[in-house]
């Protein structure tokens, strides 16, 4: 079967929101680790503004259905170019 390329966009929106839910149920999990003092936090590498370009698609077609428009400037801050994100590391 093949995809229009509106139902490509459509399938990778759903796999994205999928692997989104996973790392928020996982962070909530991790938020156990935090209280037993089991948590330990490292940086590794990654690219701040791929991530929130991601993000953007997960909330654009809800963001338009209420009338908003959402969008990213990069050369708002410095942060977003950053080259570092945050990862949590399981110590046990």
């Amino acid at each position: 079967m093949f995809l229009s390329p509106s139902q490509k966009q459509k399938v990778a929106t759903i796999l994205e929101s999928g692997k989104l839910l996973t790392t928020l149920l996982n962070d909530v999990l991790d938020m156990s680790k935090v209280e037993a003092g089991k948590l330990e936090i490292v940086a590794i590498p990654g690219d701040l503004l791929q991530t929130v370009t991601r993000a953007q698609r997960l909330f654009q077609a809800r963001a338009e259905e209420k009338g908003l428009k959402l969008r990213i400037d990069p050369s708002a801050s410095g942060i977003l170019v950053s080259t570092m994100d945050v990862g949590i590391d399981d110590c046990g």
